[in-house]
């Protein structure tokens, strides 16, 4: 069974509502309301006091936060880093299903790996009216938490699994998978090995599976090489370490899109795969079983994860249900791309 852990019940981050401004200043709504939208009517006094209300409530004071605070939207948001990725178009896909069979509806943005696009998208689907937020990883700009709180939104990051992480995490255990796969290739006799990922500055999950995979011992030679998160990347990638005095007998990519530039690329270079070198990849992108050789990765369960964030989302809304932390398990999927390196067959 997952692995849960409630995050807070659903009256300790109620939406703050314009009567709950009325009454802590100790006039009426309609005064309130008067003040949020600027009328004249309303006495300089008044109206200061009512402000200190706003900043002091943190209320949101824009057209459709009120629209909220009346009644809400059925709008969950999910800010990805972008979607030109099969792994998440599956996720989104799943998360979508159940968003709809819950009556619910998805908003969708993209940050391109950027912590601070990330912050503004997130402003701009609350503004929307988006109830919930959906975040990948745990790499945000610090604001981001206390922006949904003003919001009464919840936060749920996706990706990753972190028991002890201040928003539920629905997910899996990337530095645990990457010390599953760096043991696979240990397993086949492979001592010489090159990790290949995209950028890792703002991609906790990347930096999370070369920290396990860097953990195994027993690998004679480990460099890392750091590229662009595309197949373009993967074919630089491959092309730098074919120029190194000691190749490795095998590459680890923590993307399949990273792995099969970097097959294209051994393959136009003359390398037989595997026999010459094993290819690895981590996520499970649907062509993995359908390239040649198949694919050797890590089968990432974001379909599971998508119907989990969605469910747990849409139980909080409906009736308070607590958002708990689940942990999905990935597991290896061995086919045609690794095998035992030519010294040890």
């Amino acid at each position: 069974m997952p692995e849960r852990r409630p995050l807070r019940s659903k009256q300790s981050s109620r939406r703050i509502t314009l009567r709950d401004v009325a009454r802590e200043a100790g006039v009426s709504v309609a005064t309130a309301s008067r003040v949020l939208n600027n009328s004249p009517s309303v006495s300089p006094e008044t109206r200061e006091d009512v402000l200190r209300v706003f900043a002091r409530l943190e209320f949101a004071p824009d057209p459709l936060a009120r629209a909220l605070n009346a009644g809400g939207t059925n709008t969950v948001g999910a800010v990805i880093p972008t979607i030109n990725h099969a792994i998440f178009a599956a996720f989104l896909e799943a998360l979508e299903a159940r968003l709809d069979a819950n009556g619910y509806r998805l908003l969708i943005a993209t940050t391109g790996m950027d912590r601070g696009v990330e912050l503004e998208r997130a402003r701009s689907l609350l503004e929307m009216g988006a109830r919930a937020l959906i975040v990948t990883g745990l790499d945000h700009e610090p604001e981001l938490t206390g922006l949904a709180k003003r919001f009464g939104a919840p936060v749920v990051a996706t990706s990753i699994y972190e028991a002890s992480a201040s928003m539920p995490t629905i997910g899996y255990d990337n530095a645990e998978l990457g010390r599953q796969a760096m043991r696979h290739l240990l397993d086949l006799g492979h001592r010489d090995v090159a990790l290949v990922s995209g950028p890792t500055a703002q991609n906790d999950r990347a930096r999370l599976r070369i920290r396990g995979a860097e953990s195994v011992d027993g690998v004679r030679s480990l460099r890392t090489i750091e590229t662009e998160l595309s197949v373009g990347g993967g074919a630089a990638a491959a092309k730098q370490a074919l120029a190194w005095e000691r190749r490795p007998t095998a590459l680890l990519c923590v993307t399949d899109l990273v792995a099969l530039g970097a097959m294209f690329e051994l393959q136009r270079s003359g390398i037989l795969l595997p026999r010459d070198m094993s290819v690895m990849g981590f996520d499970h992108i649907s062509w993995s079983e359908h390239s040649y050789p198949r694919l050797t990765c890590i089968s990432l369960p974001v379909a599971a994860m998508g119907q989990e964030s969605a469910q747990a989302i849409c139980d909080y809304l409906t009736d308070g249900t607590p958002i708990p932390s689940v942990q999905l398990q990935g597991e290896i999927k061995v086919r045609g791309s690794t095998c035992r390196p030519p010294d040890t067959a």
